[in-house]
C-alpha cells in the first residue's frame, strides 16, 4: 500500500509539474502575440 502511494505522489507531481509548464508556455506565448500585435498597431498608426 505504500509503494502504491509513492507511486502516485510521484505520478501526480509530474503531471501536476507538466500541466504547470504547459500553461506557463501558453501564457507567455500569448503575451509575446499580445506585444506584436501592439507594435504592428504602432507600425500602422504611423
Amino acid at each position: 500500500m505504500f509503494i502504491a502511494g509513492m507511486i502516485l505522489f510521484v505520478y501526480g507531481s509530474v503531471i501536476i509539474v507538466s500541466v504547470g509548464l504547459l500553461v506557463y508556455t501558453v501564457f507567455k506565448r500569448v503575451k509575446e502575440k499580445k506585444k506584436e500585435a501592439e507594435e504592428h498597431k504602432k507600425y500602422e498608426d504611423y
